[in-house]
């Protein structure tokens, strides 16, 4: 059995990876956003299925997957004029937990943890507010990108974080 290799931190091209394609699109996003986190995770990935498993890095740990796709049928419903399509940015990371003892964490664990997540949202968020521009030059086929809703990871097994939702409009999924 070949040994996996280590992740990169920069997603690469992929099978459909033209300039018009889902999946370039979800690679440029992540990229761009993991470009400008000020405290970079050690694991960036693309996602497919409910939920990102979260791995065992206290390094941290930054996806992005499509949550749903729905087409949108012109006004005598025969053809798809556009899709929205729901992606999901999610980051994890470690956070302060029960100790060994059974011991709360203390109050600036939680205050410093709290505070990395707001930081981690506010990058995130910073970051789309300008990618629309950034994907709308690389594909034409894009003609929406925006923040939708955002909410916390629940904390289990020592890791938190946040998931922002984005809302992109587009005309084709895969080739222009």
């Amino acid at each position: 059995m070949t040994p996996r290799k280590p992740p990169a931190n920069i997603i690469q091209g992929g099978k459909n990876s033209s300039p018009h394609s889902l999946y370039a699109n979800l690679a440029a996003i992540t990229n761009e956003i993991y470009k400008n986190l000020t405290k970079k995770p050690a694991r960036v990935h693309l996602y497919n299925g409910q939920a990102a498993p979260i791995d065992e890095s206290c390094a941290g740990q930054l996806w992005a997957r499509v949550v749903s796709i729905t087409p949108v049928l012109s006004t005598n419903g025969c053809v798809v004029v556009h899709n929205e399509i729901i992606i999901e940015i999610g980051l994890a990371r470690c956070v302060a937990v029960l100790d060994e003892q059974g011991e709360a964490p203390q109050p600036y664990e939680i205050t410093h943890d709290t505070l990395g997540a707001l930081t981690d949202t506010a990058e995130i968020a910073q970051t789309v507010q300008t990618l629309g521009a950034i994907l709308q030059e690389k594909d034409n086929t894009i003609s929406d990108i925006h923040l939708d809703s955002w909410n916390p990871l629940p904390t289990l097994g020592g890791y938190g974080g946040i998931t922002w939702n984005l809302k992109m409009t587009k005309a084709t999924l895969w080739e222009a």
